[in-house]
């Protein structure tokens, strides 16, 4: 009788341990569970859940306003969110602009695929004239000074440019303003070569980068410089046409 009371004893002893056991590995693994998270889907609705320790679940940030991060099983554009649908549309007024400009290529691109700037020709009555851009302080009589050595030109200076011109003593500043190469030529006047270098010269019928450097270099052999400042609009030094302006270095 006493040994039956024993292994009784030892029975439910044994019973209580494994209990024990148990509930300690169940802890454990609610503990693993509460620590990774878990996953559940809203039956009927079909929207998916994802509960953290950190942070609400995803209904719950959509519910209170702030934007949510979009789960990587979306693949369609039916599973995402108005904003970022928004994102993918263009501006209307820029899409309109693109369509109607798709043809047009901006000058400045067109002369880097010709190798060339886009060329725009004096009329003949400037060709062989100098070019001057007017500058503060100066006058129609200062001007005639700086190219032939005196001011009794000035008055040719304004027949040249009549037509830009409402007064010789109005002269806007940045006017760009054409003066003959000799203004005394069949007039009994004694100029031969302009003593200062224009701004651009207009090249006329006959005229070479030899002949042009000769008259405002000097040397004709400094055809180079010239060739040099224009190389915007020449391909070639034999690259040279009437009405064509050069800069004159």
């Amino acid at each position: 009788m006493p040994e039956k009371i024993i292994g009784s004893i030892e029975t439910m002893s044994l019973r209580r341990k494994k209990c024990r056991q148990a509930t300690g590995w169940a802890a454990l693994l609610m503990i693993i569970i509460i620590i990774s998270g878990c996953h559940t889907v809203k039956s009927g609705s079909g929207d998916r859940v994802y509960r953290s320790q950190d942070g609400p679940s995803q209904n719950e940030s959509q519910q209170s306003g702030v934007d949510s991060v979009q789960s990587p099983e979306q693949k369609t554009l039916s599973d995402a969110s108005p904003r970022q649908l928004n994102s993918l549309i263009p501006d209307k007024r820029h899409w309109k602009s693109r369509q109607a400009n798709s043809d047009e290529i901006p000058i400045v691109q067109r002369s880097k695929v010709s190798g060339k700037a886009p060329r725009v020709l004096e009329p003949a009555i400037h060709w062989g004239r100098m070019v001057h851009i007017v500058q503060p302080g100066e006058t129609l009589t200062s001007i005639s000074t700086k190219y032939y050595g005196t001011g009794s030109y000035w008055q040719i200076i304004f027949n040249e440019n009549h037509s830009r011109l409402t007064s010789p003593s109005a002269i806007p500043v940045g006017e760009r303003l054409y003066l003959p190469v000799n203004p005394g030529k069949g007039g009994g006047g004694i100029v031969l070569v302009p003593l200062s270098r224009p701004d651009f010269f207009i090249v006329g019928a006959g005229d070479t980068l030899y002949k042009i450097a000769d008259l405002f270099l000097g040397d004709g052999n400094q055809w180079q410089k010239i060739y040099e400042a224009n190389r915007y609009q020449l391909s070639s030094p034999e690259d040279i046409q009437e009405g064509l302006s050069l800069v004159i270095p």
